[in-house]
């Protein structure tokens, strides 16, 4: 079983705990792109503020600690990450170079999936106003019912 501890996840809600911004979307909505910041912001509310009327999800990255059991996207058998699992197997890859990233050490995508999954990562909007069929698929939780961008399991049942 991989070990989920100490991983931080690149698919994090800026506001669950720990939530830290660790690139900006530029490029277009059809066609989204990472900016990887220098060094990974806390967020706060001037941090949140600089989305102006838009989601922070629609202008930030965030990362946070893996959920592990409690994420929707937990493959609990094996400790995967099937949100990944599935960006690699669905989505092609954005960028032939992968960008210097302040959380590719610690970050779980990287631990699962490896270059496969940073070669995609550049591309990846928490919330994109303009999805393919195929990013659809990717981000769907395994989950009957589930909502498409889930914040946790505990917090959802709670």
């Amino acid at each position: 079983m991989r070990e989920a501890r100490g991983k931080l996840c690149p698919s994090y809600r800026p506001e669950a705990p720990a939530a830290r911004a660790f690139a900006v979307v530029v490029g277009t909505p059809r066609q989204p792109e990472l900016a990887f910041l220098a060094r990974a912001q806390a967020v706060s509310e001037k941090l949140l503020a600089l989305a102006g009327d838009l989601d922070p999800t629609e202008v930030f990255r965030f990362a946070g600690p893996c959920a592990g059991p409690a994420c929707l996207h937990l493959e609990t058998s094996s400790g995967d990450c099937q949100l990944v699992r599935r960006t690699v197997q669905k989505l092609a890859p954005e960028v032939d170079r992968l960008a210097p990233c302040t959380i590719r050490q610690a970050c779980k995508w990287w631990n699962q999936e490896r270059r496969a999954a940073c070669e995609r990562c550049a591309g990846i909007v928490s919330s994109h106003s303009l999805p393919s069929e195929a990013f659809r698929q990717a981000a769907r939780p395994p989950v009957p019912g589930a909502p498409v961008n889930p914040y946790f399991k505990a917090k959802r049942d709670s």
